[in-house]
């Protein structure tokens, strides 16, 4: 008969409260607290509230609430990272929501409401889309849609509920570029693009034209009636080691021509950085996938520049 070893009790322990909550997610702040102050769940929180979710805010008030219960400042700072990641990807599903919707009406929304639809499923109001999910996770950023003039253009800002260094709240637009800062304040068209991870940052469109004329049949993203296509996979182009032995940092400029069926049917060098990074740059964008670009509600092949940053940290 197998001896009994407490070990393998414990985590079978743990696999039914993560089983159990994990059917009930978001995680309520009083299940956090319950798995604290478990010995054999402690350390296990940060994986659950990826897993779960959290459905409170990490308020000053909350945070300090956590700590007494036994959350380390370094499980914290995960949890903060995870709520980051998961606010920026809040604002490309509101991205590839608003140019569905500017596709279908030919304006952008006046409100996020108009958009959404509720947590059951039902519409948001009697007038929204259908297009998104309300409200907007995670509950611990703040995010504010405001609507351009005669809704030609749009941004949405997401700032965190706690202030920490490091941490970084979000900006995008109709360009479909977010973009960050580390400062407490909240992040605007002027900050740099946003990069999870310190690698080169996702794609960032230029509206004000494109260096190489389109070939016939392609149209220029972002004039004309075209909108801009998503970027729904973006790989980040690799360093090369020559480069980071460099520290050489900057940016490429591609022009990339999008297939009406969201493909990378083209790309070359508008503005070189060096010969390995261009490469580099080219040989990821080549693999990007696109939503994409519309003109009168039907997808069409569109011509526009990217700038791909390479930046050591």
């Amino acid at each position: 008969m197998p001896s009994f070893r407490p070990s393998a009790a414990i985590s079978f322990l743990v696999f039914l409260w993560f089983s159990a909550q994990a059917c009930a997610e978001p995680l309520s702040k009083q299940a956090v607290l319950d798995a604290l102050h478990s010995d054999a769940l402690r350390s296990h929180v940060v994986d659950l509230i990826r897993v779960s979710g959290l459905a409170f805010p990490l308020t000053s008030e909350n945070e300090d609430e956590l700590r007494r219960a036994g959350l380390s400042d370094e499980q914290l700072r995960q949890v903060w990272a995870w709520q980051e990641t998961k606010a920026a990807e809040t604002l490309r599903e509101v991205n590839a929501a608003a140019l569905t919707y500017s596709s279908q009406y030919q304006h952008y929304p006046s409100a996020l409401a108009t958009l959404g639809r509720s947590e059951s499923g039902m519409q948001a109001s009697p007038a929204s889309a259908g297009l998104l999910d309300l409200p907007l996770l995670p509950p611990s950023y703040e995010f504010s849609y405001v609507s351009g003039l005669n809704r030609e253009t749009y941004s949405v800002t997401a700032r965190p509920t706690a202030w920490h260094e490091g941490l970084r709240s979000l900006f995008t637009d109709q360009t479909s570029v977010i973009r960050s800062t580390t400062e407490p304040r909240l992040a605007s068209a002027s900050d740099p693009s946003y990069s999870p991870s310190g690698a080169p940052s996702p794609v960032t469109f230029l509206r004000a034209g494109n260096v190489t004329k389109p070939p016939a049949g392609v149209f220029t993203a972002g004039q004309g009636g075209v909108s801009q296509p998503v970027a729904v996979f973006h790989p980040s182009p690799p360093y090369t080691e020559a480069a980071r032995k460099a520290k050489a940092m900057g940016t490429v400029t591609l022009w990339v021509i999008v297939g009406s069926d969201g493909s990378v049917q083209n790309v070359g060098v508008a503005r070189s950085l060096r010969p390995d990074l261009d490469e580099s740059a080219l040989e990821t964008v080549k693999t990007w996938r696109f939503q994409p670009a519309m003109k009168d509600g039907k997808p069409v092949a569109v011509q526009l520049n990217v700038m791909v940053s390479f930046a050591l940290r």
